[in-house]
């Protein structure tokens, strides 16, 4: 697996913008992620890059966690 989100939650103060996201990306796939204004995808992609933190949940990349 080359990356992996496990049950993330992300908020803006006392806002929860995502809520429980799983997501499992192996070598060589192409993923795109779809929703409507304000469903947390820019969020999720912030945190999947470490440029947000996680308050529950983890990230892996390869394995290792990202944090």
């Amino acid at each position: 697996m080359l990356l992996e989100a496990q049950d993330i939650h992300v908020s803006y103060g006392q806002i929860p913008a995502v809520r429980g996201v799983d997501l499992e990306i192996d070598d060589g796939e192409a993923v795109a992620v779809l929703g409507r204004n304000g469903a947390g995808k820019t969020t999720t992609m912030r945190a999947l890059a470490g440029l947000m933190p996680v308050e529950q949940g983890r990230i892996l990349h390869a394995g290792e966690p990202i944090e």
